[in-house]
């Protein structure tokens, strides 16, 4: 017959007599390979089943536990490791950047200011200038940033959005762009009918 648990076994009942302790036939039972289910009143249950088979498959149980223990934390570390380690751009790229306009020869630098949400731009030509709000989707490709104008050289285009496509490269911010109420979004970085910029932090 087969016992639960899948082992060949049998289970037999028999009295015990008066010169058998309980710890004496546990001793010998085990030692011939059986298990003792229970002994009560002088009648002992035995369980007759292959002991080795039992010891057999405890070094399994336990490997199985270590390398389901070791699963679990190699995933708890790395899900630390991705949550410490990235730093979203709308965070890392706060702070004032210095650079130009590619193709453009006017004198001096353009200033970029980024802040939580805000943008604000002062290009070589100082007359030229803008303040905004300022979205980022990273998870695009290319990125892509959204500019809404809220103040401006020129007050036509406040209310206005630009669409552009950024990207972090060498520490340096390359930003192509098109004029606020353009409806379309640069096609690549080096999309020459755009407005390009490359800037490098300042210190």
């Amino acid at each position: 017959m087969k016992c639960r648990g899948g082992f060949d076994g049998l289970k037999l009942s028999f009295h015990t007599g008066s010169r058998w302790s309980q710890r004496r036939l546990r001793r010998s039972v085990f030692a011939a390979g059986f298990w003792l289910a229970a002994v009560t009143g002088g009648v002992a249950q035995l369980l007759v089943v292959r002991r080795t088979t039992i010891l057999q498959i405890q070094p399994l149980i336990k490997h199985m536990k270590n390398t389901l223990m070791i699963v679990l934390c190699s995933i708890g570390i790395l899900a630390s490791g991705c949550s410490q380690s990235h730093t979203p751009d709308s965070v890392a790229l706060q702070g004032t950047w210095s650079g130009h306009q590619i193709g453009d020869k006017t004198p001096g630098n353009a200033i970029l200011i980024i802040g939580e949400g805000k943008i604000e731009f002062h290009d070589a030509n100082t007359n030229f200038w803008y303040k905004g709000t300022l979205s980022l989707r990273e998870n695009t490709v290319p990125k892509q940033s959204d500019i809404l104008v809220s103040d401006c050289f020129d007050r036509v285009y406040v209310g206005k959005q630009a669409y552009g496509i950024y990207e972090v490269k060498d520490g340096n911010l390359m930003i192509t762009i098109n004029s606020p109420g353009d409806s379309a979004r640069p096609a690549s970085i080096v999309d020459q009918r755009a407005n390009q910029y490359v800037f490098t932090r300042k210190q």
